[in-house]
């Protein structure tokens, strides 16, 4: 009977276009998500005076100028393993050598807390003593990373070299280093999130 066979086709058809709407729904959704997200980087060194700031200054400005299309995508901040410097300035040198290149450093040091841990996205440490400090506090290893390992041209380092007891040039090689690094950092989560 013909008649009997237009019911059961207009529940068929009824429930495709159910499953449609839940599928389009469920990836508008997904991709207002992956729009609206913002990330959260923290760069970590020892005492926040010297590389971490700089990794900070170097970022944000990259943000404002080469990168400014994600710019609202990406929060910055910068914290050490240890107290000592803490509401320091940068060390003046570090600031000297930025500033020639345009970026200002005005942070204030500080040091890393188990927060630190839970609200950023990606928590990056200037070398392998950092990196341990920040994964025996407990650190997911998913989150924790080395900031030499997004640097394209490592010129035989396998870190980032602490500057502290050097002079300007070394300095100029941190700041070097950590602004290749920071490029790196953003093209991996401009490719990892369809960041635009």
């Amino acid at each position: 009977n013909p008649q009997s066979t237009i019911p059961i086709f207009s529940y068929i058809y009824l429930f495709k276009a159910f499953e449609i709407k839940k599928y389009f729904e469920k990836n508008y959704i997904l991709s207002m998500n992956i729009k609206e997200i913002q990330l959260r980087i923290l760069f970590v060194c020892l005492g926040n005076i010297c590389r971490s700031p700089a990794a900070q200054g170097i970022m944000e400005h990259l943000l404002l100028t080469d990168y400014k299309n994600i710019n609202n995508r990406v929060i910055v901040d910068s914290c050490g393993t240890i107290d000592f410097h803490a509401g320091n300035q940068p060390d003046r040198r570090m600031r000297e050598e930025a500033s020639k290149r345009g970026i200002i450093l005005d942070h204030r040091a500080r040091s890393i807390n188990l927060n630190d841990l839970k609200i950023n996205d990606l928590i990056i440490a200037m070398d392998d003593s950092n990196y341990n400090n920040i994964i025996y506090m407990g650190g997911d290893k998913n989150k924790v990373k080395r900031m030499i390992d997004f640097v394209e041209d490592k010129r035989g380092y396998d870190e980032i070299p602490d500057p502290y007891y050097g002079g300007k040039e070394d300095f100029n090689l941190s700041l070097d280093l950590i602004e290749d690094g920071c490029r790196g950092i953003l093209n991996y989560l401009i490719d990892k999130y369809e960041l635009k």
